[in-house]
C-alpha cells in the first residue's frame, strides 16, 4: 500500500512520558498509527524532547527525506536554530546527527544514488575533456580538480542554513554549537572523498556571500560582535576543519577559494 496507509507499532518510537500518544498505543486496534499520523505527532513534539530526534532518525529510512521535508519544510533550518536552545544542551549531538541523516538521505534522493562514486577512469576522461576545452596542455592534479557531481540545489538546501548559523550575530552559542557539532560532519555529506573539498568550498562561498546578516542591525550596541569579525571567524573555522582532510590540502580550487576569502597572513 501507500506510505500513508502503512502502519507501525508506536510503542518503541513514541518518547517515554508522552501520555497523550502512548495511551492510545497501549490498547487494541488503536496501537498502530499510519506513518503520516505518526510523523505528524512526532513533529508536533516540543524541541526539547530528545525522543523527537531519535524517532525521526528511525523513521527517516522508511519515509525518505523529501516526504519528511514536505511535512516540515524548515526542518533543516530549525534543527540549526534550536541547537542553541538551553533546553537542548544535552541533545546537541543527537540533533546534529539527525541534521546529517536528513541531508545525506536527501542527497541520495536527488541523485541516482550511484552518481556520486569514485570512478577514477571516468573522472580522468572528464578532466581531460574539460582541459582540452580550456586549452590547457598536460594538466596536473595540483592545477585542476574535476567539478562536483553534487546537485547545486541540494548544496543550497543545507549550505545556506548552516552559513546562517555560523554567522548568527546575536547568538554566540548557536555559532559555537554549529561549528562544534555540524562542521565535523560536513565531510560525510557528499558520498565520497573526492566531493569533500567541494563541500567546504561551497560553505566558504556561502559564508562570504551571505548578505542577510546585519541587514537591519546598525551594530550601535557594542555588545554585538561586528559582522566582519564573525565572518572571518566562521571562514577560519571552516578552513581549519577542511585542513584535516588530505583531499582538501591538494585541491587547487579550494585553496584558491581560501586565498580569495581570507587574508594571506591568516593562511600562513
Amino acid at each position: 500500500g501507500s506510505e500513508g496507509g502503512s502502519c507501525l507499532d508506536t510503542g518503541s518510537l513514541l518518547p517515554a512520558g508522552d501520555d497523550g500518544c502512548r495511551g492510545k498505543a497501549e490498547g487494541g486496534a488503536s496501537s498502530s498509527l499510519s506513518l503520516d499520523g505518526l510523523v505528524r505527532r512526532i513533529l508536533e513534539l516540543p524541541w526539547h524532547r530528545k525522543g523527537k530526534y531519535q524517532a525521526l532518525e528511525v523513521l527517516l529510512p522508511r519515509m525518505g527525506a523529501r516526504t519528511l521535508l514536505a511535512k516540515s519544510p524548515r526542518l533543516i533550518e530549525d534543527l540549526l536554530i534550536h541547537l542553541s536552545d538551553k533546553s537542548n544542551m544535552n541533545h546537541s549531538n543527537v540533533m546534529a546527527e539527525l541534521w546529517r541523516s536528513v541531508v545525506v538521505r536527501l542527497r541520495e534522493e536527488m541523485t541516482d544514488k550511484n552518481i556520486v562514486k569514485e570512478n577514477k577512469k571516468m573522472r580522468k576522461k572528464r578532466m581531460e575533456r574539460l582541459m582540452k576545452e580550456k586549452g590547457i596542455d598536460n594538466p596536473t592534479n595540483s592545477d585542476y580538480a574535476p567539478p562536483s557531481q553534487l546537485p547545486p540545489l541540494w548544496i543550497a538546501i543545507w549550505c545556506e542554513p548552516l552559513s546562517d548559523a555560523l554567522l548568527s550575530p546575536h547568538d554566540s552559542r548557536r555559532r559555537s554549537l554549529a561549528s562544534s557539532f555540524c562542521l565535523p560532519l560536513l565531510s560525510s555529506l557528499g558520498g565520497c572523498e573526492s566531493e569533500v573539498p567541494h563541500l567546504y568550498m561551497a560553505l566558504l562561498n556561502a559564508i562570504a556571500n551571505n548578505n542577510k546578516r546585519g541587514e537591519d542591525e546598525k551594530y550601535h550596541n557594542k555588545t554585538i560582535v561586528p559582522p566582519d569579525v564573525i565572518t572571518v571567524g566562521a571562514l577560519l573555522e571552516v578552513t581549519r576543519h577542511a585542513g584535516k582532510h588530505k583531499s582538501c590540502l591538494t585541491h587547487a580550487p579550494l585553496r584558491r577559494c581560501m586565498s580569495h576569502h581570507l587574508p594571506p597572513s591568516v593562511l600562513r
